[in-house]
């Protein structure tokens, strides 16, 4: 169901329409809520919660077919025309998808082999802290594909969003690593107690790979709407055969943090990969790099400054410093925001909103 249901999304994506199938998944989310409320009653949980799990899914994948209907005028029968050509293009993304889970959860396996289920333990909790995280670039990935698909069919420029999309996720990806990195232990504690407080260097060398997978994330969708799919294969092949070796390398000394560290440079190496094929195709990013720069070290200093403050403390001033500075230096320009507005269906608000910045600026300016 998860398979053909992540196929049968597909039409909402192109017609940004994700509220459908997003209204479906918190309906389904909501059914598995009351069957849990269950598991007291039951003889085996276990085996309850999975067969829950599965029944949950059901309400949302038959509504689904009924909306293509209604939306699209889909009506759904089988056939053989063209499968092999559709066999071809997609042994890639198949290939790709069996390195990347690979990737994602071969340094457990290696790390129980060498060390045991403390070291597995401490490393998973760590993980689990930046799982949540590929939400995010999924979901402005999933809004400007179509967009991108668009714009390639009709021969137009990708510059624009492509600069736009990269900068931002660039931004979520580095304050979230920065904000977490200076207080982890502390974070960590809050979260899973001070069992777990080992495995907070683990989980900031793991927040810090987010930037070139938020990057990754982005430029995979760009390669795959240029049919240049066998690029991902690739790629996920560099990933697994470098963070294997390094496991291997790693681990017998450093335990959960050469674990973390093995996949730091493997993500940092496929990055390398993915810039190369880019720029193979004419694809280069230009997101303002030294005014970034600046703002990502004067970040850097502010935040190492501010973690000296109890953790409450430090969150509240450090959400402040990051909106001021932001703006301080004009990281997104005028016509970015525009674009950020423009997606939630609130441009002619930001419009407003940055005439009046303008204003006042420009009315301090005279007074100087």
């Amino acid at each position: 169901m998860v398979v053909v249901r992540e196929l049968l999304a597909t039409p909402f994506k192109a017609n940004l329409k994700m509220h459908y199938p997003m209204t479906l998944a918190v309906l389904d989310n909501f059914v598995l809520f009351i069957m849990i409320l269950l598991i007291p009653m039951m003889h085996d949980a276990v085996l309850y919660f999975v067969i829950a799990y599965a029944i949950s899914n059901l309400p949302g994948f038959v509504l689904l077919f009924y909306f293509l209907f209604k939306k699209f005028g889909y009506k759904f029968k089988f056939t053989l025309k063209r499968s092999l050509w559709l066999l071809k293009e997609s042994l890639p993304l198949f290939g790709f998808v069996i390195l990347t889970t690979i990737f994602l959860q071969i340094d457990v396996v290696i790390l129980k082999l060498f060390k045991g289920n403390y070291d597995v333990g401490i490393y998973s909790a760590g993980a689990r802290l930046t799982m949540p995280l590929s939400i995010i670039p999924g979901a402005i990935v999933t809004t400007v594909f179509p967009i991108l698909v668009q714009r390639l069919s009709d021969k137009e420029s990708t510059e624009f969003i492509t600069n736009l999309v990269i900068k931002l996720l660039f931004f979520i990806s580095f304050v979230l690593a920065a904000v977490f990195s200076f207080e982890s232990r502390e974070i960590v504690t809050l979260i899973f107690g001070k069992e777990y407080a080992s495995s907070a260097l683990s989980a900031s060398i793991l927040y810090w790979c987010q930037i070139f997978l938020f990057f990754n994330f982005y430029s995979l969708s760009v390669l795959i709407a240029s049919n240049k799919q066998h690029y991902n294969f690739i790629y996920s092949a560099i990933q697994v055969v470098v963070n294997v070796a390094l496991n291997f390398l790693l681990i017998p000394s450093y335990s959960y943090a050469g674990a973390a560290n093995a996949k730091l440079i493997a993500s940092f190496a496929s990055f390398l990969f993915i810039l190369y094929a880019l720029n193979k195709f004419g694809f280069r990013p230009s997101i303002g790099r030294y005014k970034i720069l600046v703002w990502s070290l004067l970040l850097a200093i502010i935040l190492f400054g501010l973690s000296y403050f109890p953790l409450l403390l430090y969150l509240i001033i450090s959400g402040a410093v990051i909106f001021l500075l932001t703006l301080i230096l004009k990281v997104f320009s005028d016509e970015e925001l525009i674009v950020f507005f423009r997606l939630v269906n609130q441009e002619e608000l930001g419009r407003k909103i940055i005439s009046k910045c303008s204003f006042i600026r420009n009315l301090k300016k005279g007074k100087h």
